[in-house]
């Protein structure tokens, strides 16, 4: 669930930002892009531990059309980063108004943070970015995601193939770490790629897509979010 109000420490932060943070809903301790369309994305904000005036902050995304039963900061990672020179840590300052560029928090998101949004646009260019996303990073997740991507844009043969690394993935970890039964969400993401299989299988758009949509219209409710979302 996201919380309908902004974090109160964060409250001074979220207004202070600029104009172009207006499409963001200040809520917890995210801000969320809105309205939202298929994908729930924007920025984490988690206090660093001995200074109230540092954040960790990150950039995340998840495509709605998938289920989920909670908000993952997936597809992105604590920002600032390399390349910035000479920077040594990767929390920035989200109460001080004057501090070195480098170290606030606005202009890292504006710099940093904004282009890495881009990949939640488009469910084309989360495809894209699903398909050059590094493999050592790939876990189940991952290739359901990829599944229900590809089925969005009707590649059903690409939705197949990637159920079944799906598939190929839970076992092989199965095999390493010597367990007998997976866990509970790992069969929530087995049920939910058979639906994909079954479906893509018989070529069937209009039940693909009513399927993508309810996905979408549950994960709207469970994570209460509906407020601040399209009607679609």
């Amino acid at each position: 669930m996201v919380s309908k109000t902004p974090n109160r420490e964060l409250v001074p932060f979220f207004r202070r930002l600029g104009t172009d943070f207006d499409s963001f809903a200040r809520r917890g301790t995210s801000l969320i892009w809105r309205p939202i369309d298929q994908f729930l994305f924007g920025f984490s904000f988690y206090p660093k531990e001995g200074d109230p005036r540092c954040r960790w902050v990150q950039p995340f995304g998840f495509p709605l059309y998938v289920p989920r039963d909670w908000v993952p900061l997936s597809y992105g990672e604590r920002i600032p980063q390399d390349p910035l020179s000479g920077l040594k840590y990767l929390w920035v300052y989200v109460y001080d108004s004057h501090v070195e560029p480098e170290l606030d928090a606005e202009t890292i998101m504006r710099a940093i943070g904004m282009p890495m949004l881009d990949r939640f646009r488009s469910v084309e260019a989360f495809q894209l970015f699903l398909e050059n996303y590094p493999g050592s990073k790939r876990d189940s997740y991952y290739y359901l995601d990829k599944a229900a991507t590809d089925a969005y844009v009707g590649d059903f043969n690409q939705c197949l193939r990637s159920v079944s690394l799906l598939r190929e993935h839970l076992e092989y970890w199965r095999q390493k770490l010597g367990d007998d039964l997976l866990r509970d969400y790992e069969y929530a993401q087995l049920d939910a790629a058979a639906k994909l299989e079954v479906i893509a299988t018989n070529g069937d758009g209009k039940a693909m897509e009513r399927q993508l949509h309810q996905w979408r219209q549950e994960n709207l409710d469970r994570l209460k979010i509906r407020d601040i979302a399209s009607t679609l």
